[in-house]
Order: C-alpha cells, then sequence, then structure tokens
C-alpha cells in the first residue's frame, strides 16, 4: 500500500501465487502504477471457506492505483452460491460515500486467461478514465461438489430464478362479483351468464357439487357440468337462498301450484336471464395451456412445468389464507413454488413436482455470472475489444450509475464519454433450464457508443432447452448524440437488439442525433424482432426485416 512505481512477473504458468481460503491472493492499494505480467494467480477455495470475506474482490485486487497493467497472466478464483467474487478487480480511490471516487487513470488488461468459478464474475473494473480490455480468454470451472443442487437453493438468488421458472408470467383478472353478470367457473373453464343469484351463492353451490374429471376434459363436458349446476339450483333442497326467497314470494301472490306447474324451461328462465357462454380463462388470456387458478372473486394464470392437476392438489394442500386482490393469489403461488423446491416431503406428494426437480438438477449447468463489467460513478474512455467468453449468463455489461440533477435540462452526472465495444466472441448460457435473462450484452448512460462486429452464440453444450435470452444487445438510460450498433450476429435471443431512452428524446433535438442499426443478423426469430427502439433511428440491412 502507498508505493510507487510496482512491476511483478513471472514465468508464466510456472509462477504460480495461490490464496489459500482467501479472497484475494494479491492486493494492491494507492500505488503510483502497477504492472503484473507472465504469472498464475489463484484464490481457488469456495465462500464458504474464506475467511474475513468482503465481497467483490478479486484474485488479483488493484485500488486507487494510478496506472494498471495486467498482461498474459493466469486468473481464477473459487466457486459461491451467488456472484460475490472475482477474478481480477480494479477500482478507483475510495473516499467516503460523501466524496467522489477518485478514477484511476488507465487500465490496461490484455492477453489473459481467466477462469471464474461458479456463479461468479471474471473482470470487474470501477472509476476509471481509460480503459483497453484486450484479447483476453474469459471462461468457467466448473460446479464444485461441495456446492449440490440444495445448498444452492437456499440463497434468495436461486430461490428468485426457481420460483420465476415454477410460477412463468403471472397475469390476472378479477371475476364478476357484483350486478347480474355471474361465472360458474373451475380450473381453466367458465361460464358466463345473467342472474338476480348473487356469485357468492352460486359458488356455495358449485363447492357443493364440484365437477368431476370427466366434465373438466373439454368445454362440451363442462358446459354438461353447467347444465348439471343449473339443475340442482332449480332443486328445493340445493336452490339457492336468494332464489328461493323470489319464489316463495311469487308462490303467494300466484299459489304454490301455479309455480309447481311451470315448464321446467320457464323456471330456468326465472333463473337466468341469459344463456351460459362457457370458454377457456387461459385462451381469454391469450395463454393457451397455462395453469389458471381460481379462488374466491380472483383468476390468475401462468406457465409452469408442474401439471394443472398438481396444482390443484398443491393449493389444496397449503390453500390461501386473507386473499384481498389477485396479487395476493400470485404471491400464494409464489409460496407454494418457495415450499416446492425446499420441502421434499410435500414435493413427493406431486408426481409431476417430484419429476420436474430430479431433471432440473440433473440438467443444472456450470456458469459464470458477468465476464467483463464496468461500473462506478465515472467512466472514461472504455474500449472492450476481441475477448473470448466462455459460458457466462453475460459476456460484457457497462454501465455507470444513473444520477443526474432534477433541474429541468441539466445532463446527467454519471454517463461514460466514449464506449467500444468491438469484435468479441460471447458464448453464452442460461443458469438453468428455462431460467429468465435479460441480456447478453449490456450498455447503459454512455455519451458515444459503438457496438461493432460482436458475436453473441450459445455455450456448449447449450443446456436452456428452448428458452432464449430476452435481448441479445440492450442498450438503455442516457444516451448522447452517437449510437451506432453494427455488423453483429446474435444466436441466443428473442429480440436481437433493443435500445430504450430514459427519457423521451424531444422531436427538435432528434435531427442533431445519429443513431444507426445497420447490418445485423438475428438468428432463428420472426420478421421484425431484428430491433426494436425509437423510430428516429436509422435502420439499414438488418435481418430479418
Amino acid at each position: 500500500k502507498g508505493l510507487g512505481h510496482i512491476t511483478l512477473s513471472g514465468s508464466g504458468g510456472g509462477t504460480r501465487i495461490v490464496g489459500k481460503r482467501r479472497e484475494c491472493a494479491l492486493r494492491f492499494v494507492e500505488c503510483t502504477s502497477v504492472r503484473v505480467h507472465d504469472l498464475d494467480i489463484a484464490t481457488p477455495d469456495g465462500t464458504g471457506a474464506i475467511q474475513d470475506f468482503k465481497r467483490r474482490q478479486g484474485s488479483l485486487t488493484i485500488i486507487g492505483c494510478g496506472a494498471v497493467d495486467v498482461t498474459d497472466t493466469g486468473l481464477s478464483c473459487g466457486a459461491g452460491v451467488a456472484a460475490e467474487r472475482t477474478c481480477l478487480t480494479v477500482r478507483g480511490r475510495e473516499h467516503n460515500p460523501l466524496e467522489p471516487n477518485i478514477p484511476t487513470a488507465s487500465v490496461r488488461i490484455l492477453r489473459n486467461r481467466l477462469t471464474a468459478g461458479y456463479s461468479q464474475d471474471g473482470i470487474l473494473v470501477t472509476d476509471c478514465v481509460n480503459a483497453l480490455v484486450e484479447d483476453n480468454e474469459i471462461g468457467i470451472s466448473a460446479r464444485p461438489a461441495s456446492l449440490p443442487a440444495p445448498k444452492l437453493f437456499e440463497t434468495k438468488q436461486w430461490r428468485a430464478i426457481i420460483v420465476q421458472l415454477l410460477v412463468k408470467n403471472p397475469s390476472s383478472e378479477g371475476l364478476a362479483a357484483g350486478g347480474d353478470i355471474k361465472e360458474i367457473r373451475f380450473g381453466n373453464f367458465t361460464a358466463g351468464f345473467e342472474s338476480a343469484v348473487p356469485q357468492g351463492e352460486w359458488n356455495a353451490l358449485i363447492e357443493a357439487n364440484p365437477p368431476t374429471a370427466a366434465e373438466q376434459k373439454n368445454g362440451t363436458t363442462f358446459g354438461a357440468y353447467v347444465e348439471r349446476i343449473i339443475d340442482k339450483a332449480l332443486t328445493a333442497d340445493a336452490m339457492p337462498a336468494s332464489h328461493k326467497k323470489r319464489m316463495a314470494a311469487l308462490a303467494r301472490r300466484t299459489g304454490a301450484g301455479a309455480i309447481d306447474a311451470l315448464d321446467k324451461n320457464l323456471k330456468r328462465g326465472l333463473l337466468l336471464s341469459s344463456e351460459p357462454k362457457v370458454g377457456r380463462f387461459d385462451e381469454k388470456m391469450n395463454r393457451a395451456g397455462g395453469i389458471v387458478i381460481v379462488h374466491q372473486n380472483f383468476r390468475i394464470v401462468f406457465d409452469s412445468p408442474i401439471t394443472q392437476a398438481d396444482w390443484n392438489k398443491a393449493f389444496q394442500f397449503m390453500a390461501p389464507k386473507d386473499v384481498r386482490k389477485a396479487s395476493d393469489l400470485i404471491a400464494h403461488a409464489e409460496a407454494i413454488a418457495t415450499r416446492l423446491l425446499v420441502d421434499q416431503s410435500f414435493r413427493d406428494k406431486l408426481g409431476s413436482a417430484k419429476a420436474w426437480y430430479a431433471g432440473f438438477i440433473l440438467d443444472l449447468p456450470s456458469f459464470g455470472r458477468q465476464a467483463i463489467t464496468f461500473g462506478g460513478k465515472w467512466l472514461g474512455e472504455i474500449a472492450v475489444l476481441r475477448n473470448r467468453v466462455d459460458g457466462f449468463i453475460e459476456g460484457v455489461h457497462i454501465a455507470p450509475s444513473e444520477k443526474r440533477e432534477k433541474q429541468s435540462g441539466q445532463a446527467p452526472k454519471d454517463m461514460a464519454r466514449n464506449v467500444s465495444v468491438d469484435g468479441n466472441t460471447l458464448f453464452l448460457r442460461l443458469p438453468a433450464k428455462g431460467a429468465y435473462a435479460p441480456f447478453g450484452l449490456f450498455v447503459g448512460n454512455v455519451e458515444t457508443v459503438r457496438i461493432q462486429r460482436n458475436r453473441l452464440d450459445w455455450a456448449m453444450p447449450k443446456v436452456g432447452g428452448d428458452s432464449r435470452f430476452t435481448h441479445g444487445i440492450r442498450v438503455w438510460g442516457y444516451i448522447g448524440r452517437y449510437l451506432l450498433i453494427g455488423e453483429n450476429r446474435i444466436s441466443i435471443a428473442n429480440l436481437g437488439i433493443r435500445v430504450q431512452t430514459a427519457d423521451p428524446i424531444p422531436a427538435a433535438q432528434q435531427p442533431q442525433l445519429l443513431w444507426l442499426i445497420a447490418d445485423n443478423l438475428v438468428d432463428d426469430v420472426s420478421s421484425g424482432q431484428a430491433w426494436k427502439g425509437p423510430n428516429f433511428i436509422e435502420d439499414r440491412h438488418n435481418r430479418p426485416v
């Protein structure tokens, strides 16, 4: 700490520095300059074995030094249950939270081979004036036996991932609970009609006379069930209380014999003001095949690898309480998903859940989180060139923290000046089969942006099933006058490129901007899914059209 110009070198892989039970093997603080080359630096132990763990340090950590060069070096770190460490961390000089960090003047990270432990990061750089990350190979190591699936699933991060898998894209619709529109509903089927009988009385009749499995087979069989419920409602012993009261009043005026003599269709007309219309809730919500849960006056639909029958059982075993809105019902479904994950005896009661869990942990891949990350409050000229990344969820992430003054018209405080991401090969991976991953390459809050000639493809073996990243390349936030995204090939995403500004760009300013998306190819998507963004962006030769 506090030294002058430091050079540390060796004979490549023949010179090893190993930090046993440590997060950091080498740490330089507030030196004039640091140059590290031709070494092999490792912290192989898992996070659980580390003493005095501080988070986000690298096997090589350099903080507050004037100039940094790390070249021709092997760097590796151990595994963890969540993203906690890196192979290489370079930070600006740190002050108290009320003062800005002093950025590192120059950072050059060239021709290194990095191996990140399970779920960890490769390179992390924060607060720098000029940085070049070029010609590095960044890969991952396999998940160790000391991190079995049940141990992973104890963490909030993994529970969130799996809840999103088991209760995927939930949506809701409140059911008619007043007026004359009523519903007979069970599971995914519903029949709407007009009736003066309160919805609660219809619910009680359905609860006392649920449909058989055969009656839930399709719309026709459910229609037959609806007719059975209506016929039941016309009998003296099961007639809803409000309708029985009306019939008694009518009998007093016309005589009981007159009511009894009425044709069945006329009696039906006194109960219903319109004929039932049978439909499927998932189709109504454009979610055909989804899981449908009905409780009280609320109904939700979501996608899940667990069957409808087993979700019905799960809601019987773990019935919801105090549901006041549809989001409460969604939250209860998510609570069931969490219990399915951690409670084996509960999971084993549901055949499809047991089978899903066995297949899920069998296919659980090894992965890293972010290969190359730039952040902090101050970034200047950033170049990420010709790196090879393999096995990470996200290849490149560059974004200073978003902060701006509230005064009208004042520019954001924290924007990178000039960012170039060029010629990188990013072989990426989802953290689990079916898991949500927002993007593979991210740039945000930058004055000048160039993202060119990058390849985003799947790491092998591919373990995500049919799931894909939401976006291949995402540019977000406060973007300056120049944006070029060109000559990229993207094979991993539902939408190739997404550009989204934090605030709308006034029409008067748009002619002053040069934003161009050109010559990009996005594989295996439908027409119109090459890119999306503000309509003033110039578009040239992107495929598919």
